[in-house]
């Protein structure tokens, strides 16, 4: 995006989106009194598989924007709204990038 386009030139994220790109969703509390938290001392982080986001998509349309779908998203450990969300498409580990040459050891 240049800095003559404005936001509304952004194509916003949806399930169906995520499901047709075969895209993951990592999604992650950010409550620091979760119990999850607490006792790890990590945040709690999951992984929404094609498979989980196709079942939501049915649930709520695949025209559903992920900032509509992260405002239904909940903790499992301490049931926070506060939650953040990523799409992880495949990211290439070292030991790929040391095989393919982009990066050397």
């Amino acid at each position: 995006m240049t800095k003559s386009q404005g936001r509304d030139d952004w194509v916003r994220a949806t399930l169906g989106s995520a499901v047709r790109d075969g895209d993951p969703v990592t999604v992650w509390c950010n409550n620091r009194v979760c119990g999850y938290w607490l006792e790890t001392g990590r945040q709690y982080r999951t992984v929404l598989t094609v498979a989980d986001l196709e079942t939501y998509a049915e649930r709520y349309g695949p025209a559903t924007t992920f900032i509509d779908f992260s405002a239904r998203l909940r903790c499992r450990h301490c049931g926070s709204g506060d939650v953040s969300t990523i799409v992880a498409g495949h990211h290439k580990t070292p030991a790929e990038r040391w095989r393919d040459g982009s990066d050397p050891p």
